[in-house]
């Protein structure tokens, strides 16, 4: 995944940073099913970290912790914006972020 910062522009939330999350979570938010919520501190500065699902964390601590072969092909990357990110965080770690 990338850390470079881009732009990006949300029909809900409008112009805001782009956050790069694996397929599995932009699908579950979606389809609204939880796939669970895993991110990197590379950065702590960074407010929209890359993200992974349960089964993507899984996949990358077996590829011994580096994003190569299945584990990069079972991840295909996704862009949110921020906005969004930030609803994906929320509902795949338990919470009703629509409440």
């Amino acid at each position: 995944m990338s850390s470079t910062p881009t732009r990006s522009r949300c029909d809900l939330h409008g112009p805001s940073e782009t956050a790069f999350v694996c397929q599995h979570i932009a699908r579950g938010l979606f389809h609204r099913e939880r796939v669970g919520f895993y991110w990197t501190d590379e950065d702590p500065d960074d407010p929209n970290p890359d993200a992974l699902c349960e089964a993507c964390e899984e996949c990358r601590i077996k590829a011994g912790g580096a994003w190569v072969g299945s584990a990069e092909k079972h991840q295909r990357v996704k862009t949110l914006c921020a906005g969004c990110d930030q609803v994906a965080k929320t509902f795949h770690m338990g919470g009703d972020p629509w409440s």
